[in-house]
């Protein structure tokens, strides 16, 4: 099976007909999307619907199984329907796996932000919280790099990819730059935009609850993509995954905040642990495809 010559015989039987990809897709009960995906090489079509893209179109399903018009016995079209359909199925188990790791994190990381921010936390906030925090992300990270593996792992990002990709990136800066300031500020006896003391913790915690509401978002949206359309997950969602945890560490020191070195200490130390683990993911994605662009 070639998806890509299969890709080309669908492709080329849909213009001999005259039907344009949103019409083959309403015969079809597909989207235009996936027909447009069967004809680009990238999925293959269900095998429940072979039968009726074949009658649709005029063509053989020993054609689109094999992606050429030559003839083949009866018994070699059905061993290739069969590697297909072992195909589809070992997606659909990918699928439904990524589907439940997924949600299971966005549950995992809604209680703890919920927890923080609002109190009392489901974890306790000392010392070990942060590393349990790193720990979290970093699972799901690896998870997100397994998962997409032997598949084009970095695509090229169209204006929306790039605008939610500047947006994570954007929002956790100013979260670090904000919070720092503010810390220096405090440290210095001086209160931020002059305001008083029992406005400044109220203050520095909405803009992190904005930033974490953004990225829970954006997240959401690049892992629901990423499940439907069974590609790897895109940099978006890793960026967005790095702000959106660094925003529940923000958050937790912000209720131990205290004036001193040690502070400004565990700020530093995590903040560069958090951004330097975003550089790490993206240069390793970066040299597993070729140096392709994002």
């Amino acid at each position: 099976m070639d998806k890509q010559k299969t890709g080309q015989v669908i492709k080329d039987a849909r213009i001999k007909k005259g039907y344009t990809q949103a019409e083959l897709g309403d015969i079809l009960g597909v989207t235009n999307k996936a027909v447009s995906r069967w004809e680009k090489g990238a999925s293959f079509p269900d095998v429940g619907v072979i039968e009726n893209l074949a009658n649709a179109l005029d063509i053989s399903i020993e054609e689109i199984v094999v992606g050429s018009k030559n003839q083949m016995t009866t018994e070699a079209a059905l061993n290739e329907l069969l590697k297909t359909l072992k195909m589809q199925r070992r997606q659909k188990v990918r699928m439904l796996l990524r589907a439940f790791v997924s949600i299971i994190y966005g549950i995992i990381i809604i209680m703890a932000g919920y927890g923080i921010f609002h109190g009392p936390s489901i974890f306790p906030l000392y010392a070990d919280f942060y590393p349990l925090i790193l720990a979290i992300m970093a699972a799901m990270v690896i998870f997100m790099m397994i998962s997409s593996r032997g598949k084009l792992s970095m695509r090229i990002l169209s204006r929306p990819d790039l605008a939610r990709f500047a947006a994570s990136l954007i929002s956790g800066v100013y979260s670090s730059l904000m919070f720092g300031w503010c810390i220096l500020k405090i440290m210095h006896g001086v209160m931020p935009f002059g305001m008083e003391p029992v406005q400044v913790g109220p203050f520095i915690e909405k803009q992190f609850l904005v930033v974490f509401l953004l990225n829970l978002l954006i997240i959401s949206i690049e892992i629901f993509r990423s499940i439907k359309d069974d590609v790897s997950f895109p940099v978006t969602a890793y960026a967005s995954l790095v702000v959106l945890n660094l925003e529940l560490i923000y958050e937790a020191l912000l209720s131990e905040l205290t004036t001193g070195d040690v502070f400004i200490y565990v700020f530093a130390k995590y903040t560069a642990i958090v951004y330097g683990a975003l550089m790490l993911v993206l240069a390793i994605r970066y040299k597993v495809n070729g140096r392709k662009r994002l």
